[in-house]
């Protein structure tokens, strides 16, 4: 068993691997319409499918953003931005500022557009947000651990952007089984590698149920990005109301997965994290 688990372990640094793989996946000349064309028989999701009647809805559309202080000339926030280890974070943040936070990063933007494609029936009205989306289909969910901000109860909660609103998916853990999510704190990667100064985790879940019909496996590809555009608002935003943030890509999909209830669905994957202190 051992050794079988460290020729997998091998397998993982062998280039030759991920050529074959990227030749497979990437897009050519050759018959793309046919390969990867997207298709029209697709539909767009519903928020209300998102929500369990069960979860506690904490509502954040009667929150003012003119209480957070995030007037910062844009240059100056792209020369401002930086990682900050998890010894660095902890600055205070109150439930006006989580607000903020994903109102501007993840949130919508005041715009609706009429999408018309021909495997519909009708025309769908998406409300558009702040940052780009494969076909609008907006397969990126925002799933977010609140350990510290004031005003918020801790535990797991799902940001759903259409309805300005936090969904209470699950209560708190405890320290030990929040830092066993995640390789930097269960292995003690780097020093002071420890959740006591972060105030709450985002945590970015695919969800290609809807996407998939329209771009097949580049969906998945579409989502990546889409994600990276919402880590760099994140980071944008988090710097101009003068907190510290850190993305990360390690993490333990299996256990994240069971903590969001998500792990029995397929279509859902957890994709990229961001630590906010």
């Amino acid at each position: 068993m051992t050794e079988r688990t460290f020729a997998n372990h091998l397998e993982q640094f062998d280039y030759e691997d991920l050529f074959t793989d990227l030749m497979k996946s990437e897009q050519r000349s050759v018959a793309w319409r046919a390969y990867y064309g997207p298709r029209a028989d697709y539909t767009y999701p519903d928020p209300a499918d998102k929500v369990q009647a069960s979860w506690p809805e904490v509502s954040l559309s009667d929150i003012p953003l003119q209480q957070v202080h995030h007037d910062v000339r844009l240059v100056d926030c792209l020369r401002a931005r930086q990682s900050n280890v998890l010894s660095a974070m902890g600055e205070p943040w109150h439930l006006y500022d989580l607000a903020a936070l994903l109102s501007l990063a993840a949130g919508e933007r005041g715009q609706t557009k009429t999408i018309n494609h021909s495997g519909a029936s009708e025309a769908a009205d998406v409300s558009m947000r702040t940052y780009p989306s494969g076909g609008a289909l907006y397969p990126v969910d925002l799933y977010i651990y609140v350990r510290d901000v004031s005003d918020l109860a801790k535990g797991f909660y799902m940001y759903v952007a259409e309805r300005q609103a936090l969904y209470q998916i699950r209560e708190e853990i405890t320290e030990s089984e929040l830092a066993g999510l995640f390789p930097m704190t269960t292995f003690q990667m780097d020093a002071n590698n420890s959740f006591d100064n972060t105030a709450f985790i985002v945590m970015l879940v695919a969800n290609l149920e809807h996407s998939f019909p329209k771009y097949g496996r580049l969906s998945h590809q579409l989502a990546l990005i889409e994600a990276g555009h919402i880590g760099q608002n994140l980071q944008l935003v988090a710097t101009s109301m003068g907190k510290h943030s850190l993305p990360s890509c390690g993490y333990f999909a299996d256990k994240i997965a069971e903590m969001l209830c998500v792990g029995k669905n397929m279509y859902k994957h957890i994709v990229y994290c961001m630590f906010l202190g």
